[in-house]
């Protein structure tokens, strides 16, 4: 009997190591660092994306009927108006104005948007680090002057 409750207790030892090291070692563990500005101070992610197009464009402008304009959680910003493009830097209170435009105003809810008509089509990305929305839906009247708001702040400072 001795020897059979040793080796049930060294089992249920093992058992147990065996549920630490993979609790440990196997299940990962997400890791958010969050700095002043409560933007994940990690890898930069995209706060805003607006690709833009309409038409019908004719082959000789290929390229010149699209609009993009993306800026990213560290600043980095990318303008591209038909077949011209540029990038700059925004400021951390430039990034942080439009996270917060995003936030208070909640431009990622379904109330900002609308169904697509013709002839044009667009395609948003926005994340102000917590809620996200992907979408083609056209901006709704209720929100189109936050959009038009972060818009300029990205294109003019």
């Amino acid at each position: 009997m001795k020897k059979s409750v040793k080796v049930l207790a060294g089992v249920v030892v093992l058992l147990i190591v065996v549920v630490i090291v993979f609790s440990l070692v196997v299940v990962p563990k997400p890791v958010v660092i969050i700095d002043d500005n409560n933007l994940p101070s990690t890898t930069p992610f995209v706060v805003w994306s607006q690709v833009e197009g309409w038409g019908p464009c004719p082959e000789q402008y290929e390229g010149a009927c699209t609009a993009k304009m993306v800026l990213q959680s560290d600043g980095n910003t990318y303008i591209q108006d038909g077949n011209v493009a540029s990038s700059k830097m925004l400021t951390k209170e430039n990034v942080a104005r439009v996270i917060d435009l995003i936030k208070t105003n909640k431009l990622y809810s379904p109330e900002c948007f609308v169904q697509n008509g013709v002839d044009y089509f667009v395609t948003y990305d926005i994340n102000d680090g917590v809620n996200s929305v992907h979408t083609t839906d056209w901006v709704s009247a209720k929100c189109d002057s936050y959009f038009t708001e972060i818009k300029s702040v990205i294109r003019n400072n």
